[in-house]
Order: structure tokens, then C-alpha cells, then sequence
């Protein structure tokens, strides 16, 4: 999913096609963040290629909307969790419906926020949110 969001956004900023591009979910979620199940399975033996390999993935997600050349609007029609919330900084404009939630349980997992939430998210909200 990472991999094919950062391609079409890559395209689209390419494209004389598009002029503007929209983020958005189907059914009830906007997205439910990362599947943590995916790493309940792992030796220590791999950590370090998955931790390089993660790294790697997500560097490149979060740039893919860092140098988006075109407005990138994020249309957010319910739940959002995780890196779906911590991207959300990094749109030209974010659209929510009344079913829209945010939630960021970075600290509950263990994990620090992406997406440069933590630069982000102080310079738009103030620093007491």
C-alpha cells in the first residue's frame, strides 16, 4: 500500500493530466493505520533487513507527499489511526466528515509518530495540543 500510494501520487505530480490530487477511503474508514500484525512473527534475526527495508518504505511514502508539486487534498470520511493521521500534516487542505476521528497511539505501542508529525503538528496546532 505504502509502495502504490507513493507511486501514484509520483504520477499524478507528473502528469500534465492532474492538477490537484485527493486522499481519501472507502467504506467507514479513512484508514485504520498500520497492521501491526505484521510484526508479531519476527526473529532477531531480522530485524535489521525489516528495519532497513521499513525504513526505506516509509522514507519514501512520507516524500512522496512532501514534494507532491500540486495541492494534495485529504478527504477524511471516518477513522483515521496512525501514519493516516500523522500524513494528514503534509496535505495542502484536509476535509473531514461528522464520522471523522484521529488517533495516535504512538506512545501506547511503544513507537514514535512519523510522517514529521512531530515537527508538523506543533507549527499547526500550538504546542499545548
Amino acid at each position: 500500500m505504502y509502495k502504490d500510494i507513493g507511486k501514484a501520487l509520483k504520477e499524478a505530480g507528473s502528469s500534465d493530466e492532474y492538477s490537484i490530487a485527493c486522499i481519501t477511503g472507502t467504506g467507514d474508514f479513512f484508514c485504520s493505520g498500520n497492521d501491526l500484525s505484521n510484526f508479531t512473527n519476527v526473529t532477531p534475526e531480522q530485524i535489521p533487513a525489516m528495519a532497513k527495508n521499513g525504513k526505506e518504505v516509509l522514507e519514501e511514502f512520507v516524500d512522496s507527499f512532501i514534494d507532491f508539486p500540486k495541492p494534495l487534498i485529504a478527504l477524511v470520511n471516518g477513522p483515521a489511526v496512525g501514519i493516516s493521521v500523522t500524513v494528514l500534516g503534509l496535505c495542502d487542505a484536509v476535509y473531514c466528515t461528522d464520522a471523522a476521528t484521529f488517533h495516535t497511539p504512538f506512545s501506547a505501542l511503544g513507537q514514535s509518530p512519523e510522517a514529521c508529525s512531530s515537527y508538523i503538528f506543533p507549527k499547526v496546532m500550538g504546542y499545548a495540543k
